[in-house]
């Protein structure tokens, strides 16, 4: 599970400090090195927070406050909340992507579709798993036709080796599904994607299996860390590619 990020990651920052402060944060190499993905915090010695400006300059739009600590406890606010498993790539982008969505009630990162038994961040692709979001949406508020919609739409479903930079099965598309009904939609959606590119979609629809939730330090990850979270995602080629590929159908936000 290599992350191969372009030179042009470092962001031209024209105040002082900020870019030093920046390089050590983000997840970047030179021109055909590699890097593995490290989400947790790093704070050398010197470091300094960066100034909200950075968020700013990274980021079109501020990222929206969730209301509630937990996603778990956000989702049982609501009792009547149905949910979507869809893996897209890096979760932390599948759950930035679904949590700015009207009706989605919570999103949580995790792995699923394999057969080994709480994997981890460093197992989970042994064990046959994607990393995958567990989408937790109001029915009433949007349907499960929609949130697949919106899920093609975020991805490159003609890449059957990972997505963007990401590459490897645990980077690989999937959506699992809990039910016919939901098998239906999923179907539906993939048929109308596949019309809309005009090429093959390669995104297999599965059957649910055990969901297990990732590492604390996963969960929320653009929020928490949202200046490397923007450097890599940019870096990654995520919405360059989606423009390319599905022009003002892109679900970007």
């Amino acid at each position: 599970m290599i992350r191969k990020i372009a030179p042009h990651l470092a962001p031209k920052i024209a105040f002082s400090g900020l870019l030093a402060g920046l390089l050590t944060l983000a997840v970047a190499c030179d021109a055909g090195g590699q890097v593995e993905r490290d989400p947790t915090p790093v704070q050398p010695e010197g470091y300094e927070e960066a100034p909200p400006e950075a968020d700013e300059i990274l980021s079109d739009t501020r990222v929206p406050e969730r209301i509630g600590d937990s996603m778990d406890e956000a989702a049982s606010d609501n009792p009547l909340d149905d949910y979507a498993i869809f893996a897209g790539g890096c979760f932390w982008c599948v759950e930035a992507d679904f949590e700015k969505m009207e009706g989605v009630d919570a999103v949580v990162s995790g792995y699923s579709g394999g057969t080994s038994e709480d994997p981890t961040y460093k197992t989970y692709e042994q064990g046959g798993h994607r990393e995958v979001a567990k989408i937790y949406y109001d029915p009433s508020a949007i349907t499960y036709r929609t949130l697949a919609d919106r899920f093609f739409r975020t991805v490159d479903p003609t890449d059957d080796g990972g997505q963007f930079c990401d590459r490897g099965f645990g980077y690989t598309t999937a959506i699992y599904v809990t039910d016919d009904e939901q098998r239906a939609a999923a179907e539906a959606a993939k048929m109308e994607a596949e019309d809309a590119l005009d090429r093959e979609i390669v995104t297999p629809i599965l059957d649910a299996r055990d969901f297990y939730e990732a590492e604390e330090y996963h969960q929320d990850y653009y929020k928490k860390s949202s200046v490397r979270y923007n450097l890599y995602r940019r870096g990654c080629g995520r919405d360059a590619r989606l423009r390319s590929l599905w022009g003002d159908e892109a679900w970007i936000k």
